[in-house]
């Protein structure tokens, strides 16, 4: 028969290093399974409530020890996983605060599952923005005064060709989808209930419809959604540079928020240009993506070489 925590055992010696399992989980599993023990001759009831309190127990304190980690630098090998946390954080609150103005701004008077519904359609439009912006906060305050290797500069790649993935994913099929319906609710609030037919716009569209069109507004969005989707990758370089030579955590995340909110403006700087010409709207387009490309380079460049 298998003791009570052995699975929980080989998983944390898979997912956590032998410091952590020597000094935290092992005592966690040998004590629960001596209470187990002791409560054997007391009957099942009881053998079930040590069980589950023992389990409880076991995962309070790897997550509290992963918070703690997360947050603090007391070593280096966690870079990785902090950079994630990090980014699951800054991503949660910024599709957050993207999703909440336009919702508290609308006066909706039907029921509370209507209001959740218009809130649902309101997170996939909000993932082109969050996502890049999370990576960049993310690195930054997770891998904030490590210095550069060939390992963390993959794993920022990867993290900002992930994000690009999931935001192609979210433009090409749930933003048309979740878009049309939030128009659609708002326009059968505003008209009491009546049907009201709606002609998709230029969000409504996707990223393959979009792509046949041949009007210039329809081939300015199309690239501006594609620098937009690709914005991941530049910002994750960006950060990977900027986190060399930050330390202290509310400095990283102010730098994140701040890289993000110049990469926001910039590309909001040259939306505004209005080009003309197809050749000048594809450079507009792509041009903040190519100087924070360069940008991130340059950061790289500045901080010591690169190890293996």
């Amino acid at each position: 028969m298998t003791p009570p925590g052995a699975c929980l055992l080989r998983l944390a010696r898979r997912i956590c290093s032998d410091h952590t399992v020597r000094r935290l989980i092992e005592p966690i599993v040998a004590d629960l399974q001596f209470e187990f023990e002791e409560a054997l001759p007391r009957g099942a009831w009881v053998r079930r409530r040590v069980l589950w309190s023992g389990y409880l127990g076991f995962w309070k304190a790897l997550v509290l020890h992963c918070m703690l980690d997360t947050f603090t630098l007391r070593g280096r090998d966690g870079t990785t996983r902090r950079a994630l946390m990090f980014s699951l954080l800054a991503f949660t609150l910024m599709t957050m605060t993207t999703v909440l103005p336009p919702l508290l701004s609308f006066h909706w008077t039907g029921s509370p599952v209507g209001r959740a519904l218009l809130a649902l359609c309101l997170v996939p439009q909000a993932l082109p923005l969050s996502l890049p912006s999370a990576v960049c906060v993310g690195i930054i305050a997770g891998m904030r005064g490590a210095p550069l290797t060939g390992r963390r500069l993959v794993v920022a790649l990867g993290m900002g060709f992930a994000a690009a993935a999931v935001a192609w994913v979210a433009i090409e099929w749930l933003v048309p989808a979740s878009n049309m319906l939030f128009r659609e609710l708002v326009a059968a609030e505003l008209s009491n209930g009546q049907p009201v037919y709606l002609e998709p716009g230029l969000n409504e569209l996707g990223l393959s419809r979009l792509g046949q069109r041949t009007d210039l507004p329809a081939v300015r969005h199309f690239h501006l959604i594609w620098a937009l989707i690709a914005a991941a990758v530049p910002l994750a370089v960006v950060a990977l540079g900027i986190s060399a030579r930050v330390r202290r955590l509310p400095v990283a995340l102010v730098a994140g928020l701040a890289a993000s909110l110049a990469y926001v403006s910039l590309m909001l700087t040259f939306d505004n240009v209005r080009p003309e010409t197809i050749v000048a709207i594809v450079a507009t387009a792509w041009l903040p993506n190519l100087l924070f490309g360069l940008a991130g380079v340059a950061l790289l460049r500045l901080n010591r070489p690169l190890a293996r």
